[in-house]
């Protein structure tokens, strides 16, 4: 028995297609976190869109390396047990790449590493503050993780003022529903609570 074809066939819109990446700042910025082993979340994620952004300008780092110790099924970074050793001057290069991007906003985010004693928490601090030394006038968003709610470590991020701290909440681990809110530090203390319960009463046991 044989399938007949379709007869109809319906073309894909423009907008759901992206160029292959390419550019000169594409090609720069490539070159250059090869180079200095930096990470982005916009390779290890295999995003389609990374030719869009880099060749304006915008890039999201992801800190401590490319291997992540939780595999998660939705997510395309490496992971392993025992991800290799932080690179210590990690904040240094991190600093350099984004000063000479000439950028106004960067996206920060990190792996997970639950085989470390502090989870990476100073180390992240430290990529923070020397961006922020080398850039004063650059707007940082930090997409941290969530340090299994030890709330010493959470603190630990917030000593270096952020501009915008995006965390995630998690429903259940068995539906596996995530939810993220941006929290602008200058904001008042009210209005942070006031989203928070307004979560709660979602039925999210729990705010990270």
């Amino acid at each position: 028995m044989t399938t007949a074809p379709a007869k109809y066939y319906s073309k894909k819109p423009p907008w759901l297609k992206v160029p292959f990446p390419g550019g000169d700042r594409y090609s720069w910025i490539k070159s250059r976190s090869t180079r200095l082993n930096l990470s982005t979340v916009c390779e290890e994620a295999n995003c389609p869109n990374i030719g869009e952004c880099w060749n304006g300008g915008t890039a999201t780092f992801m800190l401590m390396g490319d291997t992540c110790t939780r595999g998660c099924r939705f997510c395309a970074v490496k992971s392993a047990k025992y991800p290799p050793a932080l690179d210590a001057d990690e904040p240094s290069k991190l600093a350099g790449t984004i000063k000479k991007m000439n950028l106004n906003y960067v996206v920060l985010t990190t792996v997970n590493r639950d085989d470390l004693p502090d989870q990476g928490a100073s180390h992240i601090s430290r990529c923070i503050k020397a961006t922020q030394k080398t850039s004063h006038r650059l707007l940082i968003e930090m997409l941290m993780p969530d340090f299994r709610g030890e709330k010493e470590l959470i603190r630990r991020l917030l000593m270096p003022r952020l501009q915008y701290w995006h965390t995630i909440l998690k429903q259940s681990a068995d539906l596996r529903l995530k939810s993220g809110i941006i929290v602008l530090i200058m904001n008042s203390r009210w209005k942070f609570c006031a989203t928070s319960r307004l979560i709660v009463r979602k039925d999210i046991p729990s705010l990270h």
